[in-house]
């Protein structure tokens, strides 16, 4: 399923898809496009951007299984390491269809933090297991980024 912003209707690519679900209220990020997902979903729902091409459907898997020996959690991120820190980022992440009552209360008190989850104890973020490359945070934010990204070796950590 492809989550879209109102504004992005139909976007380009649209077509690749089984179903796209539209937000319903526009200008309120990430955290309104997990909760279109989950409205427009019967299950969990894995969620991803299209603009981070090295994930695999293995690494979402792990996500998968790692929600699944945690039944107490809606939610989970993932903490990648940065230039010798960690941080928490919302992509890929996964959340149960219990997460809808805390994501639609954070929207409703103009809270739009993915992140911002994190304060609630239904939701973790894991370290990102340790055979992830690091081209997992791969992001294409602009032409140039793409056209870098086709220039890279296949098969090579791309980061």
């Amino acid at each position: 399923m492809l989550v879209t912003a109102r504004h992005r209707t139909p976007p380009p690519g649209a077509e690749l898809f089984n179903r796209v679900a539209v937000d319903a209220v526009d200008g309120q990020g990430p955290l309104r496009g997990v909760l279109t997902a989950l409205e427009n979903s019967p299950g969990d729902v894995v969620a991803i951007t299209i603009d981070m091409p090295a994930i695999t459907r293995d690494m979402l898997e792990s996500l998968v299984e790692a929600l699944r020996i945690q039944p107490q959690l809606d939610g989970l991120m993932l903490e990648g390491s940065f230039d010798g820190g960690t941080r928490v980022e919302p992509f890929p992440s996964i959340y149960r269809q219990s997460a809808r009552t805390a994501i639609a209360t954070a929207l409703s008190q103009n809270r739009r933090s993915l992140c911002g989850l994190l304060h609630d104890s239904k939701f973790a973020a894991m370290p990102t297991p340790d055979d992830w490359p690091t081209s997992v945070w791969t992001n294409l934010n602009s032409p140039a980024d793409l056209e870098a990204f086709e220039k890279w070796p296949h098969g090579r950590d791309k980061m």
